[in-house]
């Protein structure tokens, strides 16, 4: 009697807690444009790739936050700072009309080799501004490790590796500062 209670009282919660919808994202009352930048980084500094799903991720989750991005294509290598990299992706003019910049800018390096993969540290700083207040910014910081199973992969396949955990951080701080601005 007390097995068959038991084994109800724990189905009864494994369907109640099926049935728990997520919070769906902020959205904003009306689409709103945000200018975004991707600065992925090697080891040395040099831009890497890491595919089309980065931001095709990023972009989706944006939109379902009513936020239209202008994709950027800018050359960074000159800026080593994020302030002055911030600066010159508000100037761009293809962020005209863009009242958000956000930049995110992530850096792949080798760690070590652990357990037969390679390990990769992927830091991630994503910065996110009124595009005529910039000294506003407010940003995050996330390292995370991405373990690579050969060992022809490089840096942007580490950043690849860690998208999901990327663009979870980015949306927090978009959360945090522009769905629930005033």
């Amino acid at each position: 009697m007390v097995l068959i209670r038991t084994t109800l009282a724990t189905l009864a919660c494994v369907v109640l807690g099926a049935c728990l919808a997520s919070t769906p994202p902020a959205k904003l009352s009306e689409p709103t444009r945000i200018a975004v930048e991707l600065r992925l980084e090697g080891p040395d500094g040099s831009a890497v790739e890491a595919g089309p799903q980065l931001r095709e991720q990023l972009t989706g989750e944006l939109l379902r936050r009513n936020l239209v991005t202008m994709p950027l294509s800018l050359d960074l290598e000159q800026q080593r700072t994020t302030s002055r990299r911030l600066e010159v992706v508000a100037a761009d003019p293809a962020a005209d009309g863009a009242p958000w910049v956000l930049l995110v800018e992530a850096r792949a390096r080798f760690f070590s080799q652990l357990s037969g993969r390679y390990r990769w540290e992927v830091e991630v700083r994503s910065t996110l501004a009124p595009r005529t207040a910039l000294a506003d910014a407010q940003a995050s910081d996330l390292a995370v490790a991405a373990f690579l199973q050969y060992e022809h992969e490089g840096p942007g396949d580490a950043i690849a590796f860690v998208r999901r955990q990327l663009v979870d951080d980015v949306l927090g701080l978009v959360d945090r500062v522009v769905t629930r601005s005033p």
